[in-house]
């Protein structure tokens, strides 16, 4: 566990998202992994920049260009559960770091520095697109 935000960029956590239950009729929370690509401060409390990790089983649900594949020997070094799994380069949010747990299942920076790499290339082609 870290005691700075910054040292949870290019890592893979768990994030607590809220989501309604339409049998239930409630508001109910999921953790789900996510890419940690940015932070507001150098002390927590504060927000992370995340990107959303997905099975997305559904082939026609997968953008060509901004889903990130990860194949089952990274999802393995990333401890993920579902091979393969997509970094969705396009669905980038914000989370409160209350909502983060602290145990990272992955550094996709320091195992897969390639990877990071792709990822961040991605994101950052998205972000171009964006206000045009």
């Amino acid at each position: 566990m870290s005691s700075r935000p910054k040292d949870y960029i290019g890592k893979i956590v768990v994030a607590r998202f809220p989501y309604f239950d339409m049998k239930t009729k409630s508001k109910k929370f999921k953790g789900c992994p996510s890419l940690v690509i940015g932070c507001e401060s150098e002390r927590f409390p504060c927000d992370f920049v995340v990107l959303p990790v997905s099975k997305i089983q559904d082939a026609s649900k997968r953008h060509p260009k901004y889903d990130h594949q990860l194949d089952e020997l990274e999802c393995q070094i990333l401890h993920l559960k579902h091979a393969p799994s997509f970094i969705r380069c396009h669905k980038v949010t914000t989370v409160h770091s209350q909502e983060v747990k602290r145990e990272v299942l992955g550094d996709i920076s320091a195992n897969l520095p390639i990877v990071y790499k792709d990822i961040e290339t991605k994101f950052t082609d998205f972000s171009k697109s964006l206000f045009s």
